[in-house]
């Protein structure tokens, strides 16, 4: 299945933090891909500045999940079940 991250993990794997260094080696180790949301996309392109060259962000170029709003409402529900902090993921199959 897989990682959704959200627009926080964008925002550090950005920035080059180390914070999501250990969920990205649990998503290599279990070979599980990571994925981001068009909500992600569009969150993280709006906080940019207007001269930014997106075709040097190298995940804007991927593929991203359209999230329904099924989906937005199981994140809700997880989130309001377990706080997540910055630097953790969603399973897909939670959602």
């Amino acid at each position: 299945m897989g990682y959704l991250f959200d627009t926080n993990a964008a925002i550090a794997l950005h920035r080059l933090d180390s914070s999501l260094d250990e969920v990205i080696r649990q998503a290599e180790k279990d070979k599980e891909n990571i994925f981001f949301s068009t909500i992600t996309q569009s969150e993280f392109i709006a906080g940019l500045p207007t001269e930014t060259d997106l075709n040097s962000i190298p995940f804007l170029g991927g593929d991203f999940i359209s999230v329904d709003s099924e989906i937005a409402f199981k994140r809700v529900v997880s989130e309001e079940n377990k706080k997540i902090s910055v630097g953790e993921s969603l399973r897909p199959q939670t959602l």
